[in-house]
């Protein structure tokens, strides 16, 4: 082979191969099908509804969701409420109870001892006090001629015991009662104010405001 052959068929095959590749980028850059195009079109509908604004619908199920969570929010913290409230009464009142608890134990020591004093000083009739105010009770001031009434009336203290008896009674210039003597004992008296006692025309006792034991102390007071 000559050499202007050798050339002439180098750029012979140079033109088919560039032929060639243009050909392959012509096919390349073809027109999609019209099937490639309903795939595309699907693919670009899937997309966009995926990144789409919600519909009515969607927002009104949305804010059905919210309002029901708003609602069970509410009724737990109503119950977590309530529970707290509950939680404050019951300590509130067991509380109270130990206070009144407390305040009963004190009332029991005192009511023993008052009753071991009463036994003690022999005073063991109970007759228990009226409640006051009690229309039956008179103030002794309006009883008519006071000395004749209550004198050696049976007295009854303030515990509803009977503590003694009426010995003697002071009579002013307008005919009330300035004092009321009161035997405890034999020889164991007291001067009581006569806006201490009221007396039971029905019973015919004279009922004090004072206890026993406190009677007691003023007649030692007296008798010093």
């Amino acid at each position: 082979m000559s050499i202007r052959t050798a050339l002439f068929a180098s750029a012979a095959f140079a033109a088919i191969t560039i032929g060639a590749g243009m050909a392959f980028a012509q096919d390349y850059r073809a027109e999609p099908t019209p099937q490639e195009q309903q795939q595309t079109q699907q693919l670009n509908q899937q997309a966009d509804q995926n990144i789409a604004p919600k519909d009515a619908s969607d927002v009104q199920a949305d804010a059905t969701d919210e309002t029901h969570y708003q609602q069970q929010l509410d009724q737990y913290r109503a119950r977590e409420r309530k529970y707290w409230e509950s939680q404050a009464d019951f300590e509130k009142q067991r509380d109270n109870y130990a206070l009144q608890s407390s305040n009963y134990d004190i009332s029991t020591d005192a009511l023993l001892a008052n009753r071991a004093w009463y036994d003690e000083h022999h005073y063991r009739i109970y007759t228990a006090y009226p409640d006051y105010p009690e229309s039956r009770l008179q103030a002794l001031y309006l009883i008519a001629e006071p000395s004749q009434q209550i004198t050696q009336a049976p007295v009854v203290d303030f515990a509803g015991y009977e503590v003694g008896h009426v010995r003697n009674v002071d009579i002013g210039v307008d005919g009330r009662p300035v004092r009321v003597q009161i035997a405890l004992t034999a020889d164991r008296f007291v001067w009581v104010m006569p806006g201490e006692l009221r007396f039971d025309p029905e019973g015919h006792a004279v009922y004090s405001d004072l206890s026993a034991k406190r009677l007691w102390d003023l007649s030692e007071e007296e008798n010093s």
